[in-house]
């Protein structure tokens, strides 16, 4: 067998195998790259489906991942379950973590995404893995290094390239997942950056979790790289009692927001780690307004003054507040879902920085229309409350909804945004 017939195996980062990110990301690139099922690719205005196919061949080929130990042949002698053993035991040595956000980017002339903030611990991982398994790495031919050295190299990375088989690790090593082989046309490259930002916009709010490590296969240089196997890391969190995330839905009256938390509820039962906090509110219970716990004022204003509310704010003449339990939710590492004022949302941010705001809104005219069929203002009170309610959160984090079309439209992309599968 020569060495283009042999198995080629890579140690890469994959995203969780039921987040949103990771399955839009295998669409785009049309191949699952754990079953080898093909799938079909999104629509993009003014990309036909033969120039995404063209400019994903790339990509598609190795399988959406983040490169921590490039592919390899093994070293004469090794066998695939000591290369088996070798993943168990870097996995057993990791502790897991979180990542900034994503956020697609051009490298060269290839689109990616990449992270938004520097990630020690991510640049610590992959060089990690670069050393861990470069004792069952085959040594690069002749041919292959002579390949590589033409490619435009810095002296540094000829010299890690000798050392490691692969160019770009250690100080060289960028994180990226890529989107596209190379695109030589800048403004087609422009173009096709700005078209996938919106595409990727509703799955790339969230911070990355990064707790396993992937073997992927490749049988021939012929054949596409398959995902074989995820490793979980077997070592506790680096800082005790990791926490969740904490979600906080805002927007203006009319936007449809009880609606939309409704119907996530609904399609997320059984799913425990989703928890929709259940509001506190100066107000009777009524069939026409949210569900939630009614309070006097008075016992309101003792369970504040006792710290008994995570967050609490006035509006529009009643007082509201989230129970203090949903702090032991997000200690225990749950999703907490929460319909507040934007308001209190720094105030979150400093409690719970793990914070991300989805913003529902729709066009004032829809909202208009809205408020007026609940009969509950006239013309002129509609007016008012949509004047007061015009600015829109700001700061990273913050994901928006237009909810003026089908509600099923707005569910599926509220459910992407909280990184959970909507085909279930």
């Amino acid at each position: 067998m020569t060495a283009a017939d042999a198995p080629r195996y890579a140690v890469y980062f994959a995203l969780p195998r039921d987040s949103a990110l990771w399955l839009l990301a295998q669409r785009w690139l049309g191949r699952d790259c754990e079953t080898g099922a093909a799938l079909r690719p999104p629509a993009l205005d003014g990309w036909s489906a033969g120039r995404i196919a063209e400019v994903t061949a790339s990509p598609r080929r190795y399988g959406f991942h983040a490169t921590l130990k490039a592919p390899f042949h093994l070293a004469p002698g090794v066998s695939l379950r000591q290369l088996h053993d070798c993943l168990g035991s870097f996995a057993a040595g990791q502790r897991p973590f979180v990542a900034p956000p994503l956020e697609v980017s051009a490298i060269g002339p290839f689109l990616a995404l990449t992270l938004s903030a520097p990630c020690p611990e991510m640049d610590a991982l992959a060089a990690a893995a670069v050393k861990h398994f470069d004792p069952l790495r085959a040594p690069l031919t002749e041919d292959e290094l002579a390949r590589r050295l033409d490619s435009g190299l810095t002296p540094r990375q000829r010299e890690l390239l000798r050392r490691w088989g692969y160019p770009y690790v250690m100080e060289e090593f960028r994180f990226h997942m890529t989107l596209t082989g190379p695109i030589g046309d800048a403004g087609e490259r422009q173009d096709l950056q700005t078209r996938l930002a919106g595409l990727f916009r509703p799955v790339l709010a969230a911070a990355v979790p990064v707790r396993e490590v992937s073997l992927y296969r490749q049988e021939t240089r012929a054949t596409p790289f398959t995902l074989l196997e995820r490793i979980a890391f077997a070592r506790a969190p680096a800082v005790p009692g990791a926490a969740g995330r904490l979600v906080l839905v805002v927007g203006p009256s009319g936007a449809g927001k009880d609606s939309l938390i409704d119907a996530a509820r609904k399609a997320l039962a059984g799913q425990p780690r989703f928890v929709f906090a259940r509001r506190l509110v100066t107000r009777p219970s009524s069939p026409e307004s949210e569900d939630h716990d009614s309070l006097s004022a008075a016992d309101f204003a003792a369970r504040q003054a006792a710290g008994a509310f995570f967050l609490h704010w006035d509006a529009h003449g009643l007082s509201y507040a989230l129970p203090g339990s949903i702090a032991d939710d997000l200690a225990a590492g749950r999703t907490v879902i929460a319909n507040v004022s934007r308001d209190v949302i720094e105030q979150a941010r400093r409690r719970h920085p793990a914070t991300t705001v989805v913003c529902v809104t729709a066009p004032p005219e829809v909202l208009e229309q809205r408020l007026l069929a609940r009969g509950r203002e006239d013309a002129g009170g509609v007016r008012d409350r949509l004047a007061r309610s015009a600015a829109q959160p700001a700061g990273s984090g913050v994901f928006t909804i237009v909810n003026d079309g089908p509600l099923d439209t707005a569910v599926a992309t509220f459910l992407a945004a909280l990184g959970t599968r909507t085909d279930a």
